[in-house]
């Protein structure tokens, strides 16, 4: 890691970070919107023994928790549960309340911020996927790229995975979110969690297998095992890696 990703590192592992951190996190603005900070103060506030932001700092698992009990995504978070570039989304949700599918409020109620329902069913906004069973989180986006090209004729541009475009795969594996070190795109099949001081009742940060090879010295440490080894987990992967280091 170089100094900025060890600087991150450190100020991931505390709850209250800057506003710089914040954006790089969630997309949320070097000055979050008005009505989303008017949102989350108004939501904590009513909340006993709650302090959200401290001296020009946020509390960043009480933001994370904020969106998960309003069920709201940032909208970076929401284009890569979709396997797209933020910008592509913009397209595709900009087409879509064109089109009168769906509108931009009932998908995005507030800046930046999207409605999470709406993700996890965004397949059925289209004929050739409203049926369909998905083998994956790659199998879905893919198909649910082909379904907007034939429809919009829109070229979705995809989020893929850093490990997996160092490993040279093909095809190569779809981001499912964001290394919270880098900022590097991470698919589900190649995320190491990180143990850094999370509740429970949240998603742990994770970073690439890619980063964990390259430092795995620091890393190790925080990595969740779980039941079964990282070693045994991504067996020949990491010595490729190692190799392609």
């Amino acid at each position: 890691m170089n100094q900025a990703q060890h600087q991150r590192l450190a100020e991931l592992q505390n709850r209250f970070c800057s506003y710089e951190l914040i954006d790089a996190l969630y997309g949320l603005g070097a000055v979050p919107a008005d009505d989303v900070m008017g949102r989350y103060r108004a939501w904590w506030r009513r909340l006993r023994g709650v302090i959200g932001e401290h001296e020009g700092r946020i509390d960043r698992f009480w933001l994370e928790t904020f969106f998960q009990r309003n069920k709201l995504l940032p909208r970076k978070w929401a284009a890569a549960r979709l396997g797209m570039t933020e910008r592509s989304f913009e397209d595709v949700l900009g087409r879509l309340d064109l089109e009168g599918v769906v509108t931009r409020t009932e998908v995005e109620p507030l800046s930046v911020l999207v409605n999470e329902p709406q993700i996890r069913i965004f397949h059925e906004l289209f004929e050739a996927t409203q049926m369909r069973i998905f083998t994956s989180h790659d199998d879905r986006c893919r198909r649910v790229h082909e379904a907007i090209r034939a429809a919009y004729d829109i070229e979705v541009e995809v989020l893929h995975d850093v490990t997996s475009q160092a490993l040279g795969e093909a095809p190569l594996k779809i981001a499912y979110e964001f290394d919270a070190i880098t900022g590097d795109p991470v698919s589900m099949a190649y995320e190491v969690w990180l143990d850094l001081k999370k509740p429970m009742s949240l998603r742990p940060d994770c970073c690439s297998l890619k980063l964990y090879v390259a430092s795995r010295d620091e890393l190790q440490p925080l990595a969740f095992s779980g039941v079964e080894p990282l070693e045994q987990r991504f067996g020949a992967v990491l010595g490729r890696l190692g190799a392609a280091a």
